[in-house]
């Protein structure tokens, strides 16, 4: 059963969110569960103050990935039965139940009125049942069973609206009571039989029996297909054209080959080692069947991987590689793998598969006439498969999809309308940067950009959409370091909507990775020609003057900061650093700084930057020893973040503060 995590650091509960996710993804990438072969666990009620385990007693325990529940009285004999809905198969399970007792059940379907500010679901209203004991000799003549209506009963899933009561063999109910909402009154429901459904109306006092209605039977349908069996032998057929990165591999003769010489059609690379049964027999197999896939146009590239292990032995790996490929006649090419080969192979395995293990012994690679990886072979190749895969590698891209899949299936993208950013998003969240760049890419290369001259509405909004498109693409290229490419697809975004304020932002962003700060100021301005009032724009203006060193234009961009939102920290902070350290004496304000900085640190205590600037206020002020105190609290915390560049800094000033010497912010260009 999965556990709760214990906390060890304080977390936002975003951050906490998206981290776990992250560790989940790493346990999947290195081919571990996804709370997968676990059994599901039922807990029973022993009205008391624990539960017991009765998983395997009622059958229940299946090993399954389950996700959601729903109890409903499908078969209408008074019992709750349950739909389970599964991560993987089978994606559904119906559990009737038919446990025989002498218990019985009453079912109510609630209606509110509007009129008396009750919800026509009647979501909220509580519901009790008074039950008269048939023992008149019972010490607790009668009980009442409280049940509340809700929207929603757990993770993805509604149950049936229908309040559903068990009433314990030797009861027989007196009344109901309704509590809706939007009123404190309670309304009373009496004349109830067992075993029965009534439909309960607000205001009106009386039940209405619900009849029965028809019970769909049902029946276990077969698969249409059989599914594969488990095998260590798999085939992935890429739906996406992935091109192979060309590379060099040693002939047999040690000389160096480059890859696009070997065939201009298709080429199967397949990697061996001479101590692996199954790689000697596959290569047996490609050399009986050589004609038949020379005859498709094919050719084979088998490449020993030996050398890589034990590389002062090379020339003895090869020399043994050779005599093996001419004493089979191997009617193909041959050769060693170098490392780089490896791991060009290596990285498009996995691009395909979302799990991260290592590359097997025997794995052979299907490439089409255009350099594009098409399939990938791990364990024994099937000839006749490899042969039938040949025949389909210039088919549609729908026939490429349905390739791709282990059996026949309908695809659902048409029936969908997606919001490429969302989806986007969720890939960024998780740091699937890559995933989430190819999926934009895709919709791009979809979506079609309207003529310079067409100011339809639809234009626009279209243009409008492709602005945010080219936006994240080029937030996602910062997030990878790649500048360049951010550069490109925020000209592009700019292109379609000028006025994208977050593309203006990410501009300036990349401006000043770039190191022009000019170009940076020029398009926060733009931004701030619209947005006055936004504090994050001013202070991020405040730190491209600041590169410039535009120190006097500076502190006036953070003291608008601080006019916006006067608990902008970083505002703060940048103004109070500026006040104590101006080369400049008419812009200093050494006390004023002093109480910025207490400011900020009183809000985050633990800060190096907040230390490092409340230690120049005070030597601003003439107080060293305060200063040297601070500066050294700041130095001791940029050393626990890992703060190299920082911690060398503050020891810097620090020393000047031992010398009774105030810190001066450089004007250098």
């Amino acid at each position: 059963m999965s556990q709760s995590p214990i906390a060890t650091e304080e977390q936002t509960p975003e951050q906490a969110y998206l981290d776990a996710w992250q560790q989940l993804a790493k346990r999947i990438q290195r081919g571990q569960s996804f709370s997968g072969r676990e059994r599901n666990c039922v807990f029973l009620n022993t009205r008391g103050s624990q539960f017991a385990d009765v998983s395997a007693a009622t059958g229940l325990d299946h090993i399954d990935d389950s996700r959601a529940i729903a109890f409903t009285d499908w078969d209408q004999d008074g019992d709750l039965d349950l739909w389970l809905a599964n991560r993987t198969g089978p994606r559904i399970r119906f559990l009737r139940n038919d446990v025989v007792n002498d218990n019985h059940s009453l079912i109510f379907d609630l209606i509110g009125d509007p009129r008396k500010n009750c919800p026509r679901d009647a979501i909220g209203a509580r519901v009790t049942l008074v039950l008269d004991s048939q023992d008149d000799q019972s010490e607790a003549p009668s009980r009442s069973i409280v049940r509340t209506l809700t929207a929603g009963d757990g993770y993805l899933s509604q149950s049936s609206k229908r309040l559903f009561f068990g009433v314990p063999a030797g009861t027989v109910p007196q009344r109901v009571e309704v509590r809706w909402p939007g009123s404190s009154d309670v309304e009373i429901f009496a004349d109830l039989a067992l075993d029965q459904a009534y439909r309960l109306r607000q205001g009106t006092g009386t039940v209405e029996q619900i009849e029965p209605r028809t019970v769909a039977p049902l029946t276990s349908t077969p698969l249409a297909t059989s599914l594969p069996l488990e095998t260590d032998v798999t085939r992935v057929w890429r739906s996406k054209q992935d091109a192979v990165t060309p590379f060099d591999y040693e002939n047999l003769e040690g000389r160096p080959n480059a890859l696009s010489n070997v065939h201009r059609g298709p080429l199967v690379v397949t990697l061996w080692a001479s101590w692996c049964g199954p790689c000697i027999e596959e290569l047996n197999l490609l050399t009986q069947r050589a004609d038949e896939l020379k005859q498709a146009g094919a050719f084979v590239l088998a490449l020993n991987v030996e050398a890589l292990e034990d590389p002062e032995s090379g020339q003895a790996m090869r020399q043994q590689a050779s005599e093996i490929l001419i004493n089979m006649q191997f009617p193909f090419a041959g050769g060693m793998a170098t490392d780089a080969v490896v791991k060009e192979f290596d990285r498009l395995r996995k691009s395909a598969l979302y799990r991260e293990d290592p590359l097997p012994i025997p794995v052979s690679f299907l490439i089409d006439a255009r350099g594009n990886l098409r399939v990938i072979y791990s364990g024994s190749l099937d000839v006749d498969q490899l042969l039938e895969d040949l025949q389909f590698l210039d088919v549609d891209e729908e026939q490429q999809k349905n390739r791709s899949v282990p059996f026949a299936g309908r695809w659902g993208e048409s029936l969908f309308v997606t919001n490429p950013i969302s989806i986007a998003n969720i890939y960024r969240e998780e740091r699937q940067f890559s995933d989430a760049v190819e999926y934009l890419q895709r919709f791009v290369a979809r979506e079609q950009t309207p003529a310079d001259g067409d100011s339809s509405v639809n234009a626009r909004r279209q243009r409008m959409r492709l602005a945010d498109v080219h936006y994240l693409l080029g937030r996602l290229s910062l997030d990878q370091q790649d500048t360049q490419a951010a550069l490109d697809s925020l000209k592009q975004s700019l292109g379609l909507n000028p006025q994208h304020d977050q593309a203006l932002i990410a501009l300036a962003e990349v401006m000043m990775r770039a190191g022009r700060a000019d170009l940076a100021e020029q398009s926060l301005q733009r931004v701030l020609s619209r947005r006055p009032r936004d504090p994050r724009l001013w202070t991020q203006l405040g730190l491209a003057q600041l590169s410039s060193q535009k120190l006097s234009e500076a502190i006036e961009s953070f003291q608008k900061a601080l006019e916006a939102d006067p608990n902008w920290l970083s505002a703060a902070n940048n103004l109070a650093w500026l006040w104590a350290t101006h080369p400049d004496e008419q812009f200093r304000r050494g006390a004023q700084a002093v109480e910025l900085a207490q400011q900020n640190l009183e809000r985050l205590p633990q800060r190096p930057d907040f230390l490092d600037t409340l230690a120049a206020a005070y030597a601003e002020t003439g107080d060293f020893s305060q200063a040297i105190e601070f500066a050294e609290s700041a130095l001791e915390r940029a050393k626990a973040l890992g703060q190299v560049e920082n911690a060398a800094q503050i020891q810097q000033r620090l020393e000047l503060y031992r010398e009774s010497h105030p810190y001066r912010q450089s004007l250098d260009p």
